[in-house]
This record gives C-alpha cells, structure tokens and sequence, in this order.
C-alpha cells in the first residue's frame, strides 16, 4: 500500500493541490463573477427601463422618418465611393481589347477619383448637415414641448401662450436663447428641474 502511495505521490499531490486550487481560489472567485454578472445585468436593465418612461415624459417617440433619412444617407454615401470601384473592376475584367482596356481604365480610374472626392467634399457635407439639421429641430421642440408642459403649473395662461408666441417667432439663435432663459427662470423660481432631452440625444443614436 505504502510503496502504490509513493510510486503515486506526484498525481496525489497535484490532486490534493487541485482541489486547494478550486476550493480556496477558483470558487471564490467564479461566485463573484457570478454575482458582479447578476448585478450589472440588472443594473443595466434597470437604467434601459427607466430610460423608456423617461423618454415617454415627452408624450412623443423618435420620428422614424428622421432615422430613414439617416439610414437613407449612409446607404447613399457608401454606394457613391463604392460604385466606382465596382465599376472598375468590372470594365477591366470584361476588356478584351488592348486600346479598349487602356481607355476603359484611364476613364474608370478618372471617373472612381471625381466619385471619392465628389462623396467626400459634397455629399458627405450635404447629408452630416441634413441629418444634423433635422435631429437639432427635433431635439429643440422635443425639449421645448415638455419643459413647456413642465412649468405650465406655475404660469399663467397668458404668459404661458407668450411662450408659444416668443418660440414660434424665432428666427435667431439670440431669440432661441432668450425663451430658453424664460423657461428656466420660471422653473428656479419654483424649484424644479427642466430634464435633458431623452429622445434625441447622442446617446440615442
């Protein structure tokens, strides 16, 4: 028995340090993996429901004809610069001729360099500004419609609707600011707090 013990002492032993190994060290240590995973997973849950009723507060959901026109945009600019590539590999694969093959690449090689800078110095301009134009509109009336909504308690009627009129006669960043100011003036006054935009906001993007 003694000699079975010694001839196999060295598997024993990585046996015996094994099990030190999962019980003191890896044990532990998968449990509180666990545990961190439970926590951050309902954390995460928590925060993305509480983010859908923060975003319903403004009694409106994303304009998906806004996230067509970005979706639109993008598909637009990454068949402009493609196109022409495409069209280069097809015209020489399909060239036969010396002088035909020579012409046909020199003019899709021309044609693919207007098409990269033509995406990259107009059309990819024309839509960042197109998709940044509407999702400021769309996040300032966001904004303006549930801050509105918010202090409408603590005005009156008249002065409520001089809001509305003072917004809808915007024609300046100086006018946008000047009814921004009015609004949180009423809300300091009476201590509450007009939230950020939940719908359109670079996180929602």
């Amino acid at each position: 028995m003694f000699q079975a013990l010694k001839t196999h002492q060295a598997a024993v032993l990585c046996s015996i340090v094994a099990s030190l190994v999962c019980v003191y060290f890896l044990d532990p240590i998968l449990s509180l993996i666990g545990r961190g995973f439970f926590y951050w997973t309902q954390y995460f849950g928590e925060v993305y429901v509480n983010r859908i009723y923060a975003q319903a507060a403004h009694l409106e959901t994303v304009n998906y004809a806004f996230l067509i026109l970005v979706l639109v945009g993008i598909i637009g600019i990454v068949v402009a610069s493609s196109l022409p590539g495409a069209l280069l590999r097809l015209g020489t694969k399909d060239s036969h001729d010396d002088d035909d093959f020579e012409l046909t690449k020199r003019g899709l090689i021309s044609l693919t360099r207007f098409m990269r800078y033509a995406t990259l110095f107009v059309l990819l301009p024309i839509v960042l500004h197109m998709i940044g134009a509407n999702f400021t509109q769309l996040s300032l009336i966001s904004s303006f419609q549930q801050h509105l909504r918010i202090i409408a308690p603590y005005v009156t009627e008249q002065e409520e609707e001089e809001l509305v009129s003072q917004w809808s006669l915007m024609r300046t960043k100086e006018d946008f600011q000047a009814v921004s100011k009015k609004l949180a003036e009423v809300a300091k006054v009476n201590r509450v707090s007009l939230p950020e935009n939940r719908i359109y906001s670079l996180w929602t993007l």
